[in-house]
């Protein structure tokens, strides 16, 4: 091997037993290619934090563009009395993405308003039936938000911007988006106060929300 001599035994890459001269490869035939992720200089500190890592570029790209767009078009249309007619349906897209982008991370982070002054003096069992009840409620309302949208998502496929050759529907299926996020959220709180009710413990916000 490229660190030294091949030893006589060995377990190969799918666990099993490997001895030298087996027509078996002992490492997988891309494992050429692969490196540890910690060397990579530009690995993200939260990489292995549970809330993932934060996608700061594409929001700030997004908002960048929309942003310029908008500007430059009331630039012209004072300046020229004319601006970009795409400028004005450009939001149309990309805003409802970036709001459905917010509700996830929020949802997922506890990011949100929260009241919990009257849950802090609740007895502990008390507090994790109340995560629970609001868990529930959440994961109802996000699954109705899912399903009575679907007729407005699927009658948006026949509407089309007029400058932008694009369908309305590119637009409005961020509300699957952002309200399946906060589904599997819901879902995957109630799992973690039934199996493992410590975990939120040591994160920084726990909302009742």
């Amino acid at each position: 091997g490229m660190d030294g001599d091949v030893p006589e035994e060995l377990t190969d890459w799918k666990g099993n037993p490997w001895k030298k001269g087996s027509e078996e490869k002992a490492a997988h035939p891309n494992s050429r290619f692969t490196a540890p992720m910690q060397n990579n200089p530009v690995l993200d500190d939260a990489v292995n934090e549970p809330t993932g890592v934060p996608i700061s570029a594409i929001i700030f790209v997004t908002l960048s563009f929309t942003f310029c767009a908008l500007l430059v078009n009331v630039v012209l249309r004072y300046a020229f009395g004319s601006g970009l007619a795409w400028a004005y349906e450009i939001h149309a897209i990309l805003f409802p993405w970036l709001v459905a982008g917010g509700i996830a991370v929020a949802s997922v982070r506890g990011w949100h308003i929260s009241v919990d002054a009257l849950i802090g003096i609740l007895p502990e069992t008390v507090q994790r039936g109340v995560a629970m009840l609001v868990s529930l409620v959440v994961l109802v309302i996000a699954l109705t938000v899912i399903r009575t949208s679907g007729p407005i998502i699927r009658a948006s496929q026949f509407q089309r911007l007029s400058e932008i050759p694009v369908s309305q529907y590119w637009g409005y299926i961020s509300l699957y988006y952002a309200f399946g996020a906060m589904a599997a959220q819901a879902v995957i709180t109630l799992l973690r106060q039934i199996f493992a009710p410590h975990y939120d413990r040591d994160l920084p916000q726990q909302s009742f929300s």
